[in-house]
């Protein structure tokens, strides 16, 4: 997770040219979602991924303050 190679956030700091950093980031668990992750990849094509973000975000909906981000 660290800020120096091999890093998470030295990944995502030298990614996005110091646009994006995991500083202050918390974790605050495991959320399951509805279906198998081999439902999600399958439909990548054909909403897939619409459907992975909307199925992630309701996950968390009772967790995380959404407007904040």
């Amino acid at each position: 997770m660290g800020s120096t190679a091999p890093g998470l956030d030295h990944y995502w700091r030298e990614l996005s040219y110091g646009n994006i950093n995991i500083a202050g980031s918390i974790v605050l668990g495991w959320y399951d979602l509805p279906q198998p992750l081999s439902d999600y990849q399958q439909g990548y094509l054909n909403n897939g991924l619409n459907r992975l973000f909307e199925d992630c975000a309701a996950a968390a909906d009772a967790d995380v303050y959404f407007p904040s981000f």
